[in-house]
């Protein structure tokens, strides 16, 4: 049958030329490994940090043990980070994030995978401060504080089921012993 399309008398894209978009810069420090071999991933939304400032031209990566499970450079201010890994596998083993500046690797952090997790938003992006020299835990009595879940239920008590919650107004990523 006949199908018909009417294309518009005027249209803003053709009046002025679009901006090409930000490709981000080619990874040169880490490796990661091939996508398809972990069945899971997450993502951060990330910023880097040096003095207290952007730093827009590094590339940041994530580990479980020796494996570099995906590495990213800025594309403009932000570091869009996707960690594969097998929700099953890697439940207990920790994911170390590195930076690379152009001359020194740094370790600025763990977190928990967390199948589908997502951390940190362009509004709220997850921080990989360069120049924190250690990864302390910030929740000193976490056992009495408020928990709830990411839409909002208040829970009894800490949970115990791995997973994203809230607690002090914090995401908090609970599985074994990281957060």
């Amino acid at each position: 049958q006949a199908k018909t399309f009417h294309y518009p008398s005027k249209h803003t894209s053709f009046e002025k030329p679009n901006k090409a978009p930000q490709r981000a810069a080619a990874l040169t420090h880490f490796q990661p490994v091939d996508s398809h071999i972990y069945p899971d991933n997450m993502n951060i939304i990330a910023v880097v940090t040096k003095d207290g400032e952007r730093v827009t031209d590094a590339e940041v990566a994530a580990f479980v043990g020796d494996e570099c499970r995906g590495a990213v450079t800025a594309r403009g201010n932000y570091y869009f980070l996707t960690i594969m890994g097998d929700s099953q596998g890697d439940l207990t083993k920790p994911v170390e994030l590195r930076v690379f500046d152009g001359t020194e690797e740094h370790t600025v952090g763990k977190v928990s995978f967390v199948s589908d997790a997502f951390l940190g938003t362009l509004d709220e992006p997850y921080n990989l401060d360069m120049d924190a020299t250690g990864v302390e835990n910030i929740w000193t009595n976490d056992n009495d504080a408020e928990w709830f879940t990411v839409s909002g239920i208040k829970l009894p008590a800490k949970p115990t089921k791995p997973g994203m919650y809230i607690v002090g107004g914090r995401k908090v990523i609970v599985s074994g012993t990281y957060y």
